[in-house]
């Protein structure tokens, strides 16, 4: 049977081996050299914690989010990367509150709260749409995304978009040392992307960043494909610690095809491979197709939709 045997001593007996501390190092006596301790840090763009960099999307400051009443959701360059994100559907991944209408395929503006949401460039606003629609967004020049719930405030100018707003902040060129990287993205369904980003600081006061991206990708649907090409350039001059000039300038062509709202699957696709093809004529007489072998269907009214319906 162990036996846990405690012993108690006074302390006159535990202090009396130490030796007093004087504060003074004897002239005989080594330096005591300190052991190196190397520290590295996180590049801000491959940072993935909201707190990480600075704010400025609500009242304009450069708080840190832990200061700003508002629901904000911060999308760093690394989890852009990461997720795959091509598009802003891909945020309702990210974030709460957030949805995309299917318009023709082509989303640019989602949903925040069940209202269109406003698009800001580094805060400042990037248009205005009635429906959503739009062009593809380019992500080549956009370095993080602040998605802010509620209306814009004053600093970006009030809007009709109450939901809340998007306000993707740019790259910017490097001051600390040369950075740049290059990537190749190929799938079995056809998807094919490239590009190459390098920046580099020409002195303590000048810096530059370049950037190009491509793709030639088909989708998923017959006949679908996207076609893109994208060049980003930008300088940042900073005389002095009190004044920044920041110049940008971006190239993008894009060449894709809408989904119409016709070929969507429907239980002839799943039953027979077979997609139900045709033509959306806007402001047609609104004949209706009764054909229950597909979802699609045109009311009547006038003036209204009409579709030309095209062979199986």
């Amino acid at each position: 049977m162990n036996r846990l045997i405690s012993k108690s001593l006074p302390l006159a007996a535990l202090f009396a081996g130490l030796t007093p501390f004087t504060g003074a190092q004897s002239a005989d006596e080594d330096p005591i050299e300190m052991e190196k301790f190397e520290v590295n840090d996180v590049p801000i763009e491959e940072n993935i914690m909201p707190t990480s960099r600075p704010f400025e999307s609500v009242f304009g400051v450069g708080d840190s989010i832990l200061n700003t009443p508002r629901s904000v959701t911060i999308i760093s360059r690394e989890q852009l990367t990461a997720i795959g994100i091509q598009d802003v559907r891909a945020f309702a991944k990210l974030t709460s509150s957030f949805f995309t209408r299917s318009n023709f395929g082509a989303p640019a503006n989602p949903d925040i709260r069940g209202q269109y949401a406003d698009v800001f460039y580094n805060g400042m606003r990037g248009g205005l749409t009635s429906n959503g629609n739009g062009v593809p967004i380019d992500f080549n020049w956009v370095e993080s995304v602040n998605i802010v719930k509620g209306p814009a405030t004053a600093v970006q100018g009030a809007s009709a978009y109450v939901g809340g707003f998007i306000d993707y902040i740019i790259k910017r060129p490097y001051f600390d040392q040369a950075n740049g990287e290059a990537w190749v993205t190929a799938g079995t369904d056809g998807i094919l992307r490239e590009g190459i980003d390098f920046g580099a600081p020409v002195s303590d006061k000048l810096a530059y960043r370049i950037s190009y991206s491509g793709e030639d990708s088909e989708g998923w649907y017959a006949d679908e494909y996207r076609k893109s090409h994208s060049l980003y350039a930008a300088i940042t001059y900073r005389p002095s610690d009190d004044y920044e000039l920041f110049l940008n300038a971006q190239a993008f062509y894009a060449e894709y095809t809408e989904n119409l709202g016709i070929n969507r699957p429907t239980q002839n696709l799943i039953d027979n491979g077979l997609y139900r093809t045709g033509v959306n004529t806007n402001q047609g007489p609104g004949i209706p197709d009764l054909d229950s072998q597909n979802s699609a269907y045109v009311t009547s009214g006038f003036p209204s939709n009409q579709m030309s319906w095209a062979p199986r």
